[in-house]
């Protein structure tokens, strides 16, 4: 066929065609008609869309809300820890069988307890994975209504609960949550009638902080996961450890000694002392077992001195006593027994010290003192107070003999009569002063008597030494008096020969201070205590002559016997006779009071 009749029919065929069209389809509507159905269209889409919203509104009040279902599902969320995010139901189903398969009845569950370890088995937790109901439900995650992510897959699982429960249950008993604590106490039991104290120990057995119920959940949580194994964080509670050491630092102490206390001056009572045997109660605690009680002998140590024997010890002891005498009359007896009503009674304090002249006060007639003999210089005078110098200086020598502290202390101008040599104290208002300190650990308590020319002195207290005190003297110089001849006219009222002034050998004196063991009496020190020195007075005799003119004359010197002076008040005799050492040819220097001849009472 030629190309111009191909043409020809093709034309044809497309104008019959054209034709049959015109014919078939329906006649168009006129303009009018046209535009007024499309604004009926549009006003309906419109009303339709409002009643929509309107509707949409009145359900999301009454709390309802609905969503299109998607045909993927969200992303990241998960079935059994498979990442379906994104994917359709048919895919999703597909990735999770590809991971999961049959895992979940043919794996077994292990638990991790601290050392325990829990089995279940497939057969127990009977765990078999729907698969398209999991997938189904993880079309609900991810969106505005569930934003979770991982699907819970429990539900789909079909586990026994109660067999896996069981379990877990079963495991429990090796994780109790009650105990007993480990510890100690001291008790008190009578025993063959007598009361004993003992040492008692619980071994205590161990608890823990196990919650069966989170357990539980931990295992399903695994599950979820498709994971097969877990552990369980479990804390023992009570620790079965006994430190004996420990205990018998705390409770094991040494007795402790009753005591007084200076600062106080108060007793500390006496504590006792614990112990039980360390050695023994370790090897028992190494054989024994969780919840054995173990029990030993707590022995209670008494203090060897007791509470009440500090008590009775206070001014149990003599720690030094004299008795000082001399010439008796009522005005030097007066004044003696004023002061020993001043120092009668008085304590002394750990560490106090004693000022007699504060103890005495000024010695004045509104006390009652009155005037008697008393040292001026070399001559002898009555003054108020004289003859107090022999209580202050038999308690000098008691304070010696106690072994306590001088701290101060002055001989006299000439030595005295009622003291052995070197061991006086004079004293006077304004100065010299005699003070000495209590240098024991218990207070001390003075006892003083005057009894006419007699003055006893006693210190009170508790002797801890073991030793006691003598005192010696050593007599290291002598200085002869002479006698000097006075010439009165024979109207002087004065006899020939009388004695104008008694006279005093003059001495310098050492004392020592000597220790002696209590129970062998041997000799354990010898050491220098006072050094003093004692002037010398010569004996003045009148010689009356019948001129009026006074003249007097010095004559030689006649023999003295130092140990045997005129007995005249208030002129001192020797001190008792004692053992001297051979007498220094050189006398020391500078020992305090060695010139003294202040006014002395």
């Amino acid at each position: 066929m030629d190309s111009k009749k191909s043409q020809g029919r093709f034309l044809k065929e497309n104008v019959k065609k054209r034709n049959q069209s015109s014919q078939e389809a329906p006649k168009q509507p006129t303009r009018e008609k046209s535009a007024s159905k499309n604004v009926v269209t549009v006003f309906t889409v419109l009303t339709l869309c409002v009643c929509i919203a309107a509707c949409g509104l009145f359900l999301n009040k009454l709390g309802v809300s609905f969503s299109f279902r998607s045909k993927t599902i969200a992303g990241g969320v998960t079935v059994a820890g498979v990442d379906v995010g994104g994917l359709t139901r048919k895919q999703a189903e597909e990735a999770v069988a590809n991971e999961v398969g049959d895992s979940y009845s043919t794996d077994s569950m292990i638990v991790t307890v601290l050392d325990q370890r829990l089995e279940i088995t497939p057969a127990v937790s009977g765990a078999n994975l729907d698969i398209s109901a999991a997938v189904s439900e993880a079309f609900q995650y991810g969106t505005a209504g569930n934003p979770a992510k991982d699907v819970d897959i429990i539900p789909y699982l079909n586990l026994n609960t109660e067999a896996i429960q069981s379990k877990i249950n079963d495991l429990s008993v090796h994780f109790p949550t009650e105990g007993v604590d480990g510890g100690y106490e001291i008790v008190r039991e009578t025993v063959d009638g007598e009361e004993q104290a003992f040492l008692v120990i619980n071994m205590g057995t161990a608890y823990y902080n196990f919650d069966a119920d989170s357990l539980y959940d931990a295992v399903l949580g695994a599950y979820s996961k498709h994971r097969f194994e877990t552990t369980y964080t479990c804390t023992q509670i009570s620790e079965n450890t006994i430190d004996l050491d420990a205990i018998y630092q705390e409770v094991c102490k040494e007795a402790v000694d009753a005591s007084w206390d200076p600062d106080t001056h108060e007793v500390i009572e006496a504590v006792s002392g614990y112990r039980f045997d360390l050695d023994s109660a370790k090897e028992a605690l190494a054989a024994a077992q969780p919840g054995d009680v173990l029990k030993f002998p707590f022995e209670e140590v008494l203090p060897e001195v007791g509470t009440e024997s500090v008590a009775d010890a206070l001014f149990r002891d003599v720690l030094g006593t004299y008795t000082a005498k001399s010439a008796s009359s009522y005005n030097r007896d007066t004044n003696l027994r004023l002061a020993c009503e001043a120092l009668d009674g008085t304590i002394l304090y750990p560490g106090d010290v004693l000022d007699y002249n504060k103890v005495l006060g000024e010695r004045t007639p509104e006390k009652g003192y009155k005037p008697a003999a008393v040292y001026m210089g070399s001559e002898t005078v009555t003054s108020y107070g004289g003859g107090i110098c022999q209580p202050s200086s038999a308690l000098y020598y008691c304070a010696l003999l106690a072994d306590l502290e001088i701290v101060e202390r002055h001989n006299h101008g000439f030595v005295s009569a009622y003291m052995p040599y070197g061991m006086d104290a004079t004293v006077s208002w304004g100065g010299p002063e005699f003070k000495f300190r209590n240098t024991t650990n218990y207070p001390i308590r003075i006892d003083a008597e005057a009894d006419g020319g007699s003055v006893t002195i006693t210190l009170m207290g508790t002797d801890e030494k073991d030793y006691y005190v003598e005192m010696e003297y050593e007599i290291l110089s002598t200085t002869d008096y002479k006698t000097v001849v006075k010439e009165v006219s024979a109207g002087s009222g004065h006899r020939d020969g009388e004695v104008a002034t008694t006279p005093y050998t003059g001495y310098t004196v050492q004392t020592y201070k000597c220790k002696y063991n209590k129970e062998t009496d041997e000799l354990i020190s010898r050491e220098k205590e006072a050094y003093s020195v004692y002037s010398k007075r010569d004996k003045v005799v009148y010689k009356v002559i019948a001129d009026t003119a006074e003249e007097t004359t010095p004559t030689e010197p006649a023999p003295t016997d130092p140990t045997t002076p005129p007995q005249t008040d208030p002129v001192p005799t020797d001190p008792p006779a004692t053992e001297p050492t051979e007498p220094s040819t050189t006398a020391p220097v500078g020992e305090a009071g060695s010139d003294v001849e202040l006014p002395s009472e």
